[in-house]
């Protein structure tokens, strides 16, 4: 079943161990069911790792400022 907006997003990043790079956390979206919107995203972050939720979270809102 593929789950769509923001909750289930948030939920995996709070379940991931991490160290994770971008396409760790692209791979468990899709593997996790989340929608194409959600990898999406995840896709934009920048080629690295990532030590945390909040890294990621960081990383997107700065993407985000960048993009408007």
């Amino acid at each position: 079943m593929i789950q769509t907006g923001l909750a289930p997003l948030a939920q995996l990043l709070n379940d991931i161990d991490y160290p994770a790079t971008r396409d760790d956390l692209v791979r468990l979206a899709r593997r996790g069911g989340l929608d194409g919107e959600s990898a999406a995203l995840l896709q934009t972050l920048p080629n690295r790792s990532f030590n945390g939720t909040w890294d990621v979270y960081y990383a997107l809102e700065n993407d985000l400022a960048v993009a408007s």
